[in-house]
């Protein structure tokens, strides 16, 4: 059996930091991110999110392309102690409406496609802009809270046999198992290469986007 993790993935990720800053943590249409990047950008969002009021415990809907960016924003959110529910900009408006209705995040991130997608107009509204393009810049230092392994980490909707969006809350510790048993059956290394090519509001995007992280 796979022992529980005793540390968070937020703590797990900056230790990869600290060992290899410089190595490529993920690539996209722009091209290489190493660790370094990732983290930094993780930190301005958790910064930004902080500013808003979000805190432990809270929940932030997360409506981007697949992306770097998109990458740092999950882990912005870990970092400032709060789980992430994903919105699937390809999924139909009106169902996206009815995740945010439920879940009624304390914030949601979103590009300016995604805002007119969502109809949002409303204090909980964080552009990409407004973390990255702000003045002056955010912290790229990693904020003093983060989620500990008790905390949520993802709230996950579907619509199982009603076609009501329904949301499953997968704690930290959960996925921390989860992720230690893939670890075991199917180990990573340096050098290798993990796919994100599922939609990042299905389960198996978690493994696609957060696996390799934790291997170098």
């Amino acid at each position: 059996m796979t022992p529980a993790p005793s540390r968070s993935f937020v703590q797990r990720f900056d230790a990869q930091v600290e060992q290899a800053p410089g190595a490529v943590a993920c690539w996209d249409e722009r091209g290489a991110w190493s660790y370094l990047e990732v983290a930094q950008h993780a930190n301005q969002v958790a910064h930004a999110l902080a500013a808003r009021g979000v805190t432990r415990g809270d929940r932030v809907a997360v409506c981007l392309e697949r992306s770097g960016k998109l990458l740092a924003t999950l882990l912005g959110i870990w970092k400032a102690g709060a789980a992430y529910v994903p919105l699937d900009p390809a999924y139909p408006s009106a169902y996206l409406r009815q995740i945010v209705d439920d879940a009624r995040p304390s914030a949601v991130v979103c590009g300016p496609q995604q805002q007119a997608l969502l109809e949002l107009d409303d204090p909980r509204r964080v552009t990409l802009e407004q973390v990255w393009g702000a003045e002056p810049r955010y912290p790229e230092t990693p904020p003093e809270q983060h989620a500990e392994p008790g905390a949520l980490a993802i709230v996950m909707y579907t619509s199982g046999s009603t076609g009501k969006p329904k949301g499953v809350r997968v704690p930290h510790r959960q996925l921390g198992n989860w992720l230690g048993a893939l670890e075991a059956r199917l180990p990573f290394g340096p050098g290798e290469v993990v796919a994100q090519k599922t939609t990042f509001a299905f389960a198996v995007a978690v493994k696609e986007l957060f696996a390799g992280l934790l291997n170098g």
